[in-house]
Protein backbone atom coordinates (compact mmCIF):
# COMPACT_ATOMS: atom_id res chain seq x y z
CA UNK A 1 0.00 0.00 0.00
CA UNK A 2 2.85 2.39 0.81
CA UNK A 3 4.31 1.80 -2.66
CA UNK A 4 1.25 3.25 -4.34
CA UNK A 5 2.05 6.62 -6.04
CA UNK A 6 -0.74 8.38 -4.15
CA UNK A 7 0.74 7.26 -0.80
CA UNK A 8 4.03 8.97 -1.58
CA UNK A 9 2.35 12.22 -2.57
CA UNK A 10 1.66 13.53 0.99
CA UNK A 11 5.25 12.76 1.96
CA UNK A 12 6.55 14.68 -1.04
CA UNK A 13 4.38 17.68 -0.21
CA UNK A 14 5.47 17.53 3.43
CA UNK A 15 9.11 17.45 2.35
CA UNK A 16 8.56 20.43 0.02
CA UNK A 17 6.76 22.30 2.80
CA UNK A 18 9.63 21.55 5.21
CA UNK A 19 12.31 22.82 2.82
CA UNK A 20 10.28 25.97 2.11
CA UNK A 21 9.97 26.65 5.85
CA UNK A 22 13.70 26.08 6.42
CA UNK A 23 14.70 28.40 3.58
CA UNK A 24 12.25 31.12 4.70
CA UNK A 25 13.57 30.93 8.27
CA UNK A 26 17.16 31.17 7.02
CA UNK A 27 16.30 34.23 4.91
CA UNK A 28 14.76 35.89 7.96
CA UNK A 29 18.01 35.09 9.82
CA UNK A 30 20.09 36.68 7.02
CA UNK A 31 18.02 39.87 7.14
CA UNK A 32 18.27 40.05 10.95
CA UNK A 33 22.02 39.33 11.00
CA UNK A 34 22.84 41.77 8.21
CA UNK A 35 20.60 44.36 9.85
CA UNK A 36 22.56 44.07 13.10
CA UNK A 37 25.73 44.83 11.13
CA UNK A 38 24.12 47.56 8.99
CA UNK A 39 23.48 49.61 12.14
CA UNK A 40 27.19 50.40 12.24
CA UNK A 41 28.00 51.04 8.59
CA UNK A 42 29.61 54.42 9.38
CA UNK A 43 31.66 52.93 12.21
CA UNK A 44 32.89 50.20 9.86
CA UNK A 45 34.03 52.84 7.35
CA UNK A 46 36.02 54.58 10.10
CA UNK A 47 37.62 51.26 11.11
CA UNK A 48 38.51 50.54 7.50
CA UNK A 49 39.93 54.04 6.97
CA UNK A 50 41.18 55.24 10.39
CA UNK A 51 42.79 58.29 8.80
CA UNK A 52 39.33 59.79 8.39
CA UNK A 53 39.20 60.16 12.18
CA UNK A 54 42.26 62.43 12.04
CA UNK A 55 40.66 65.11 9.86
CA UNK A 56 40.26 68.30 11.87
CA UNK A 57 36.92 69.99 12.34
CA UNK A 58 36.24 73.13 10.23
CA UNK A 59 36.56 76.51 11.98
CA UNK A 60 33.30 77.58 13.59
CA UNK A 61 31.75 74.39 12.25
CA UNK A 62 31.47 75.84 8.73
CA UNK A 63 32.72 73.48 5.99
CA UNK A 64 34.34 75.12 2.98
CA UNK A 65 32.03 73.58 0.41
CA UNK A 66 32.94 76.13 -2.29
CA UNK A 67 36.66 75.28 -2.13
CA UNK A 68 35.96 71.53 -2.12
CA UNK A 69 33.70 71.87 -5.16
CA UNK A 70 36.36 73.87 -7.00
CA UNK A 71 38.98 71.25 -6.14
CA UNK A 72 36.71 68.44 -7.32
CA UNK A 73 36.05 70.28 -10.59
CA UNK A 74 39.77 70.83 -11.28
CA UNK A 75 40.47 67.14 -10.72
CA UNK A 76 37.59 66.03 -12.93
CA UNK A 77 35.68 64.47 -10.03
CA UNK A 78 32.57 66.65 -10.39
CA UNK A 79 30.54 67.03 -13.56
CA UNK A 80 27.30 68.91 -14.14
CA UNK A 81 26.18 67.81 -10.72
CA UNK A 82 27.92 67.00 -7.45
CA UNK A 83 26.62 65.93 -4.06
CA UNK A 84 28.62 66.32 -0.84
CA UNK A 85 27.95 64.59 2.44
CA UNK A 86 28.58 67.21 5.10
CA UNK A 87 30.70 66.48 8.21
CA UNK A 88 28.83 64.15 10.52
CA UNK A 89 30.38 60.77 11.35
CA UNK A 90 33.71 62.12 10.14
CA UNK A 91 34.87 65.72 9.80
CA UNK A 92 35.61 65.23 6.11
CA UNK A 93 33.48 66.42 3.21
CA UNK A 94 32.59 63.31 1.21
CA UNK A 95 31.81 63.37 -2.51
CA UNK A 96 30.46 60.08 -3.88
CA UNK A 97 31.75 59.69 -7.43
CA UNK A 98 29.25 59.12 -10.22
CA UNK A 99 31.49 56.99 -12.46
CA UNK A 100 30.04 53.66 -11.19
CA UNK A 101 33.34 52.91 -9.44
CA UNK A 102 31.75 52.76 -5.98
CA UNK A 103 34.35 55.25 -4.68
CA UNK A 104 34.23 58.41 -2.62
CA UNK A 105 36.48 61.48 -2.55
CA UNK A 106 37.23 62.95 0.88
CA UNK A 107 38.03 66.66 1.20
CA UNK A 108 39.38 68.69 4.11
CA UNK A 109 36.43 70.73 5.46
CA UNK A 110 38.59 73.77 6.26
CA UNK A 111 40.74 74.18 3.14
CA UNK A 112 38.73 72.11 0.65
CA UNK A 113 41.89 70.16 -0.27
CA UNK A 114 41.50 66.59 -1.51
CA UNK A 115 42.54 64.18 1.26
CA UNK A 116 42.00 60.80 -0.43
CA UNK A 117 39.89 58.80 -2.86
CA UNK A 118 38.66 55.55 -1.31
CA UNK A 119 36.19 52.77 -2.03
CA UNK A 120 33.00 53.20 -0.03
CA UNK A 121 33.98 50.19 2.09
CA UNK A 122 32.56 46.79 2.86
CA UNK A 123 30.09 48.30 5.36
CA UNK A 124 28.00 49.67 2.49
CA UNK A 125 27.94 46.22 0.86
CA UNK A 126 26.61 44.72 4.11
CA UNK A 127 23.94 47.40 4.31
CA UNK A 128 22.89 46.52 0.77
CA UNK A 129 22.71 42.88 1.82
CA UNK A 130 20.19 43.92 4.45
CA UNK A 131 18.19 46.31 2.27
CA UNK A 132 17.99 44.29 -0.98
CA UNK A 133 19.93 41.01 -0.47
CA UNK A 134 22.43 42.26 -3.11
CA UNK A 135 19.74 41.72 -5.75
CA UNK A 136 18.86 44.21 -8.53
CA UNK A 137 16.40 46.99 -7.71
CA UNK A 138 13.48 46.71 -7.13
CA UNK A 139 13.48 42.90 -6.85
CA UNK A 140 15.71 42.93 -3.77
CA UNK A 141 13.69 45.65 -2.05
CA UNK A 142 10.46 43.76 -2.63
CA UNK A 143 12.05 40.54 -1.30
CA UNK A 144 13.14 42.18 1.96
CA UNK A 145 9.75 43.86 2.26
CA UNK A 146 8.04 40.47 2.04
CA UNK A 147 10.47 39.08 4.61
CA UNK A 148 9.47 41.97 6.89
CA UNK A 149 5.86 40.81 6.58
CA UNK A 150 6.99 37.25 7.35
CA UNK A 151 8.80 38.47 10.48
CA UNK A 152 5.73 40.41 11.59
CA UNK A 153 3.58 37.31 11.03
CA UNK A 154 5.97 35.15 13.07
CA UNK A 155 5.82 37.63 15.95
CA UNK A 156 2.00 37.69 15.94
CA UNK A 157 1.66 33.90 15.74
CA UNK A 158 4.32 33.46 18.43
CA UNK A 159 2.40 35.72 20.80
CA UNK A 160 -0.79 33.75 20.19
CA UNK A 161 1.00 30.43 20.69
CA UNK A 162 2.70 31.23 24.01
CA UNK A 163 0.03 32.18 26.50
CA UNK A 164 2.35 32.41 29.52
CA UNK A 165 4.38 35.37 28.30
CA UNK A 166 5.18 36.92 31.66
CA UNK A 167 6.32 33.62 33.10
CA UNK A 168 8.51 32.82 30.09
CA UNK A 169 10.22 36.24 30.20
CA UNK A 170 12.23 35.16 33.25
CA UNK A 171 12.69 31.45 32.45
CA UNK A 172 16.05 30.36 31.04
CA UNK A 173 17.16 26.91 32.18
CA UNK A 174 20.72 26.25 31.02
CA UNK A 175 21.72 23.18 33.02
CA UNK A 176 18.91 20.75 32.27
CA UNK A 177 19.63 19.59 28.73
CA UNK A 178 20.28 21.41 25.48
CA UNK A 179 16.74 20.96 24.14
CA UNK A 180 15.26 22.74 27.14
CA UNK A 181 17.91 25.45 26.87
CA UNK A 182 17.13 26.04 23.19
CA UNK A 183 13.40 26.10 23.90
CA UNK A 184 13.82 28.68 26.66
CA UNK A 185 16.19 30.73 24.50
CA UNK A 186 13.59 30.81 21.73
CA UNK A 187 10.85 31.96 24.11
CA UNK A 188 12.96 34.53 25.96
CA UNK A 189 14.35 36.06 22.76
CA UNK A 190 10.90 36.31 21.26
CA UNK A 191 9.22 37.65 24.39
CA UNK A 192 11.79 40.29 25.32
CA UNK A 193 12.18 41.40 21.73
CA UNK A 194 8.50 41.20 20.81
CA UNK A 195 7.91 44.94 20.40
CA UNK A 196 11.28 45.47 18.69
CA UNK A 197 10.72 42.59 16.26
CA UNK A 198 7.24 43.85 15.44
CA UNK A 199 8.62 47.32 14.74
CA UNK A 200 11.42 45.89 12.56
CA UNK A 201 8.97 43.76 10.60
CA UNK A 202 6.55 46.65 10.08
CA UNK A 203 9.12 49.31 9.15
CA UNK A 204 11.08 46.85 6.98
CA UNK A 205 7.98 45.86 5.04
CA UNK A 206 7.00 49.52 4.47
CA UNK A 207 10.51 50.51 3.33
CA UNK A 208 10.82 47.51 1.03
CA UNK A 209 7.36 47.60 -0.48
CA UNK A 210 6.79 51.38 -0.59
CA UNK A 211 7.16 51.56 -4.37
CA UNK A 212 4.82 48.62 -4.93
CA UNK A 213 2.25 50.00 -2.49
CA UNK A 214 2.36 53.41 -4.19
CA UNK A 215 1.87 51.77 -7.60
CA UNK A 216 -1.11 49.74 -6.37
CA UNK A 217 -2.65 52.86 -4.80
CA UNK A 218 -2.23 54.71 -8.08
CA UNK A 219 -3.84 51.89 -10.05
CA UNK A 220 -6.79 51.39 -7.73
CA UNK A 221 -7.57 54.92 -6.51
CA UNK A 222 -6.15 57.26 -9.15
CA UNK A 223 -6.51 55.17 -12.34
CA UNK A 224 -2.78 54.63 -12.72
CA UNK A 225 -1.68 58.21 -11.97
CA UNK A 226 1.33 57.66 -9.68
CA UNK A 227 1.86 61.41 -9.40
CA UNK A 228 -1.54 61.91 -7.77
CA UNK A 229 -0.93 59.01 -5.41
CA UNK A 230 2.43 60.46 -4.40
CA UNK A 231 0.94 63.93 -3.93
CA UNK A 232 -1.80 62.51 -1.71
CA UNK A 233 0.80 60.78 0.43
CA UNK A 234 3.19 63.72 0.74
CA UNK A 235 0.73 66.61 0.94
CA UNK A 236 1.45 70.09 -0.34
CA UNK A 237 4.90 71.66 -0.54
CA UNK A 238 5.86 74.42 1.85
CA UNK A 239 6.12 78.09 0.96
CA UNK A 240 9.71 78.99 0.02
CA UNK A 241 9.73 82.51 1.43
CA UNK A 242 12.26 85.12 0.36
CA UNK A 243 15.50 83.84 1.93
CA UNK A 244 18.62 84.56 -0.13
CA UNK A 245 21.88 82.68 0.30
CA UNK A 246 25.19 82.83 -1.55
CA UNK A 247 27.05 79.51 -1.93
CA UNK A 248 30.16 80.76 -0.18
CA UNK A 249 32.18 79.06 2.52
CA UNK A 250 28.97 77.52 3.78
CA UNK A 251 26.60 80.46 3.93
CA UNK A 252 22.92 80.62 4.84
CA UNK A 253 22.28 77.67 2.52
CA UNK A 254 23.56 75.51 5.36
CA UNK A 255 21.89 77.54 8.06
CA UNK A 256 20.62 75.40 10.95
CA UNK A 257 17.01 76.43 10.37
CA UNK A 258 14.26 76.60 7.76
CA UNK A 259 12.18 79.75 8.18
CA UNK A 260 13.03 79.79 11.87
CA UNK A 261 12.49 76.04 12.44
CA UNK A 262 15.47 73.84 13.48
CA UNK A 263 17.28 72.01 10.68
CA UNK A 264 20.51 69.96 10.58
CA UNK A 265 22.07 69.94 7.05
CA UNK A 266 23.51 66.58 5.98
CA UNK A 267 23.91 66.78 2.18
CA UNK A 268 24.36 69.59 -0.34
CA UNK A 269 23.86 68.91 -4.04
CA UNK A 270 24.80 71.19 -6.95
CA UNK A 271 22.76 70.46 -10.10
CA UNK A 272 23.08 71.79 -13.70
CA UNK A 273 26.18 73.74 -12.77
CA UNK A 274 27.06 76.62 -15.07
CA UNK A 275 23.50 76.85 -16.34
CA UNK A 276 20.93 79.55 -15.70
CA UNK A 277 18.69 76.83 -14.27
CA UNK A 278 21.34 75.68 -11.78
CA UNK A 279 20.04 74.72 -8.36
CA UNK A 280 21.51 73.91 -4.97
CA UNK A 281 19.62 71.35 -2.88
CA UNK A 282 20.22 70.92 0.85
CA UNK A 283 18.89 67.77 2.56
CA UNK A 284 18.91 67.34 6.30
CA UNK A 285 17.22 66.30 9.50
CA UNK A 286 14.70 67.93 11.77
CA UNK A 287 15.85 67.40 15.38
CA UNK A 288 12.33 68.12 16.63
CA UNK A 289 10.79 65.36 14.47
CA UNK A 290 11.58 61.70 13.81
CA UNK A 291 12.42 62.54 10.20
CA UNK A 292 15.54 62.69 8.03
CA UNK A 293 14.06 63.87 4.76
CA UNK A 294 13.60 67.64 4.91
CA UNK A 295 14.81 69.47 1.80
CA UNK A 296 15.23 73.05 0.61
CA UNK A 297 16.18 74.16 -2.92
CA UNK A 298 17.94 77.39 -3.98
CA UNK A 299 18.32 78.79 -7.49
CA UNK A 300 21.54 80.09 -9.08
CA UNK A 301 21.08 83.49 -7.41
CA UNK A 302 20.74 81.97 -3.96
CA UNK A 303 16.97 82.46 -3.74
CA UNK A 304 15.10 79.80 -1.76
CA UNK A 305 12.67 78.57 -4.39
CA UNK A 306 11.16 75.38 -2.97
CA UNK A 307 10.60 73.29 0.13
CA UNK A 308 9.55 70.11 -1.69
CA UNK A 309 10.00 67.71 1.19
CA UNK A 310 9.54 68.11 4.91
CA UNK A 311 7.36 67.85 7.98
CA UNK A 312 4.99 70.51 6.61
CA UNK A 313 3.65 67.93 4.16
CA UNK A 314 1.34 66.36 6.67
CA UNK A 315 0.96 63.22 8.74
CA UNK A 316 1.32 60.82 5.80
CA UNK A 317 4.78 62.00 4.86
CA UNK A 318 5.91 62.38 8.46
CA UNK A 319 4.88 58.79 9.16
CA UNK A 320 6.68 57.41 6.12
CA UNK A 321 9.84 59.45 6.69
CA UNK A 322 10.02 58.14 10.26
CA UNK A 323 10.37 54.55 9.02
CA UNK A 324 14.09 54.75 8.18
CA UNK A 325 15.25 56.32 11.49
CA UNK A 326 13.11 53.84 13.42
CA UNK A 327 14.48 50.90 11.47
CA UNK A 328 18.18 51.78 11.87
CA UNK A 329 18.09 53.63 15.20
CA UNK A 330 19.58 56.80 13.71
CA UNK A 331 17.81 59.09 16.18
CA UNK A 332 19.31 58.03 19.52
CA UNK A 333 23.09 57.97 19.24
CA UNK A 334 25.55 55.14 19.91
CA UNK A 335 23.79 53.96 23.07
CA UNK A 336 20.54 53.24 21.24
CA UNK A 337 22.41 51.48 18.43
CA UNK A 338 23.98 49.07 20.93
CA UNK A 339 20.50 48.37 22.32
CA UNK A 340 19.40 47.69 18.72
CA UNK A 341 22.43 45.42 18.30
CA UNK A 342 21.55 43.31 21.34
CA UNK A 343 17.92 43.02 20.26
CA UNK A 344 19.03 42.27 16.71
CA UNK A 345 21.28 39.42 17.85
CA UNK A 346 18.36 38.10 19.92
CA UNK A 347 16.23 38.29 16.76
CA UNK A 348 18.82 36.13 14.99
CA UNK A 349 18.34 33.48 17.68
CA UNK A 350 14.62 33.15 16.94
CA UNK A 351 14.86 31.44 13.52
CA UNK A 352 18.01 29.55 14.58
CA UNK A 353 16.49 28.12 17.76
CA UNK A 354 13.23 27.39 15.96
CA UNK A 355 15.06 25.43 13.25
CA UNK A 356 17.16 23.51 15.81
CA UNK A 357 14.10 22.45 17.82
CA UNK A 358 12.14 21.50 14.72
CA UNK A 359 15.00 19.43 13.28
CA UNK A 360 15.46 17.62 16.58
CA UNK A 361 11.75 16.80 16.67
CA UNK A 362 11.88 15.46 13.11
CA UNK A 363 14.95 13.38 13.92
CA UNK A 364 13.19 11.67 16.79
CA UNK A 365 10.04 11.16 14.74
CA UNK A 366 12.03 9.79 11.79
CA UNK A 367 9.85 11.65 9.28
CA UNK A 368 12.71 13.25 7.35
CA UNK A 369 15.44 10.66 7.71
CA UNK A 370 16.96 11.22 4.28
CA UNK A 371 16.71 15.01 4.26
CA UNK A 372 17.63 15.62 7.90
CA UNK A 373 21.37 15.52 7.21
CA UNK A 374 21.12 18.06 4.39
CA UNK A 375 18.83 20.36 6.37
CA UNK A 376 21.10 20.26 9.40
CA UNK A 377 24.16 21.01 7.28
CA UNK A 378 22.52 23.84 5.38
CA UNK A 379 21.31 25.53 8.58
CA UNK A 380 24.71 25.25 10.25
CA UNK A 381 26.51 26.54 7.16
CA UNK A 382 24.23 29.54 6.60
CA UNK A 383 23.88 30.65 10.23
CA UNK A 384 27.53 30.19 11.25
CA UNK A 385 28.93 30.98 7.82
CA UNK A 386 27.62 34.54 8.11
CA UNK A 387 29.82 35.58 11.08
CA UNK A 388 32.79 33.76 9.54
CA UNK A 389 32.34 35.65 6.26
CA UNK A 390 31.85 38.91 8.20
CA UNK A 391 35.12 38.48 10.13
CA UNK A 392 36.88 37.49 6.90
CA UNK A 393 36.13 40.95 5.46
CA UNK A 394 38.13 42.60 8.25
CA UNK A 395 41.07 40.23 7.87
CA UNK A 396 41.09 40.45 4.06
CA UNK A 397 41.01 44.25 4.19
CA UNK A 398 44.14 44.36 6.36
CA UNK A 399 45.99 41.54 4.57
CA UNK A 400 45.18 42.62 1.00
CA UNK A 401 43.90 46.22 1.00
CA UNK A 402 44.71 46.67 -2.69
CA UNK A 403 42.65 43.68 -3.74
CA UNK A 404 39.77 44.70 -1.47
CA UNK A 405 39.75 48.15 -3.12
CA UNK A 406 38.69 46.59 -6.44
CA UNK A 407 35.02 47.18 -7.15
CA UNK A 408 32.93 44.20 -6.06
CA UNK A 409 35.80 42.53 -4.17
CA UNK A 410 34.16 42.73 -0.70
CA UNK A 411 31.00 41.04 -2.02
CA UNK A 412 33.06 38.31 -3.68
CA UNK A 413 35.08 37.63 -0.52
CA UNK A 414 31.96 37.60 1.64
CA UNK A 415 29.85 35.37 -0.61
CA UNK A 416 32.73 32.98 -1.41
CA UNK A 417 33.59 32.51 2.27
CA UNK A 418 29.94 32.03 3.16
CA UNK A 419 29.49 29.49 0.35
CA UNK A 420 32.57 27.52 1.45
CA UNK A 421 31.21 27.30 4.99
CA UNK A 422 27.83 26.14 3.70
CA UNK A 423 29.46 23.54 1.42
CA UNK A 424 31.62 22.20 4.26
CA UNK A 425 28.62 22.00 6.60
CA UNK A 426 26.55 20.21 3.96
CA UNK A 427 29.36 17.69 3.52
CA UNK A 428 29.63 17.09 7.27
CA UNK A 429 25.88 17.08 7.75
CA UNK A 430 24.80 16.22 11.29
CA UNK A 431 28.13 14.68 12.28
CA UNK A 432 29.37 15.53 15.78
CA UNK A 433 31.76 18.47 15.85
CA UNK A 434 30.51 20.18 12.66
CA UNK A 435 28.74 23.03 14.45
CA UNK A 436 31.44 23.24 17.10
CA UNK A 437 34.11 23.56 14.42
CA UNK A 438 32.33 26.44 12.72
CA UNK A 439 31.75 28.17 16.06
CA UNK A 440 35.42 27.84 16.96
CA UNK A 441 36.56 29.11 13.56
CA UNK A 442 34.29 32.15 13.83
CA UNK A 443 35.61 32.89 17.32
CA UNK A 444 39.24 32.67 16.23
CA UNK A 445 38.68 34.96 13.23
CA UNK A 446 36.92 37.57 15.37
CA UNK A 447 39.70 37.53 17.96
CA UNK A 448 42.37 37.91 15.24
CA UNK A 449 40.92 41.18 13.93
CA UNK A 450 42.38 43.43 16.65
CA UNK A 451 45.95 41.96 16.61
CA UNK A 452 46.09 42.07 12.81
CA UNK A 453 44.84 45.65 12.85
CA UNK A 454 47.58 46.46 15.36
CA UNK A 455 50.28 44.93 13.15
CA UNK A 456 49.16 46.67 9.96
CA UNK A 457 47.97 50.10 11.10
CA UNK A 458 48.89 50.46 14.80
CA UNK A 459 45.48 52.10 15.09
CA UNK A 460 43.83 49.59 17.38
CA UNK A 461 42.48 49.06 20.84
CA UNK A 462 45.68 47.26 21.82
CA UNK A 463 47.67 50.51 21.46
CA UNK A 464 44.99 52.92 22.68
CA UNK A 465 44.45 51.80 26.28
CA UNK A 466 46.41 54.72 27.84
CA UNK A 467 44.81 57.36 25.59
CA UNK A 468 41.43 58.42 24.19
CA UNK A 469 39.37 55.89 22.28
CA UNK A 470 38.39 56.35 18.64
CA UNK A 471 35.60 54.62 16.75
CA UNK A 472 38.03 52.07 15.30
CA UNK A 473 39.11 51.13 18.82
CA UNK A 474 35.51 50.50 19.78
CA UNK A 475 35.07 48.22 16.76
CA UNK A 476 38.16 46.23 17.79
CA UNK A 477 36.76 45.87 21.29
CA UNK A 478 33.41 44.60 20.03
CA UNK A 479 35.15 42.09 17.74
CA UNK A 480 37.22 40.77 20.67
CA UNK A 481 34.12 40.44 22.84
CA UNK A 482 32.16 38.63 20.11
CA UNK A 483 35.12 36.33 19.43
CA UNK A 484 35.42 35.43 23.10
CA UNK A 485 31.69 34.69 23.22
CA UNK A 486 31.87 32.41 20.17
CA UNK A 487 34.87 30.53 21.58
CA UNK A 488 33.09 30.08 24.89
CA UNK A 489 30.03 28.73 23.06
CA UNK A 490 32.23 26.29 21.15
CA UNK A 491 33.83 25.09 24.36
CA UNK A 492 30.49 24.57 26.08
CA UNK A 493 29.16 22.69 23.08
CA UNK A 494 32.19 20.40 23.23
CA UNK A 495 31.51 19.69 26.90
CA UNK A 496 27.84 19.01 26.11
CA UNK A 497 28.80 16.55 23.35
CA UNK A 498 31.06 14.68 25.75
CA UNK A 499 28.36 14.61 28.41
Amino acid sequence: MDDHPQAASPKAWYLLHSWAGIILALMVYVVCASGSVALFVHELVLWQYPELQRIGAPPNGEPNVKAALAQATRRGLAGDSASFQLPHHTNGLILRLTDDSDRMAIFDPASGALVAIKPQGFGHMLRRLHSDLLLPFPIGAYATGLLGIALLFLVLTGVMTHRRLFREVFTLRTGRGWRLSWSDTHKVAGTWGMVFLGMMGFTGSILGLAGLLLLQTALVVHRGDAGKAYAELTGSAGQPGTLRAAPGRSGPMLAPDIAGEPFVPRFITFSQRGDAKATVTVDGERPDYLSATDRKIFDAQGQLVALPRGVHQGAGWRTYSAMLPLHFGDFGGAGLKFVYLILGLAACMLPVSGIVLWLDRQRHAGTLARSHRLMHGLCAGVTLGFPIAFASLFLADRLAPGAMAVQGAPAIVFIATWALCAAWALWRGAQPGAVRGLLGLAGVLFVLVAPLNALTTRDTLLFALPGPFDTSHMVDGVMLALGAGLLLASRRLKAAERG
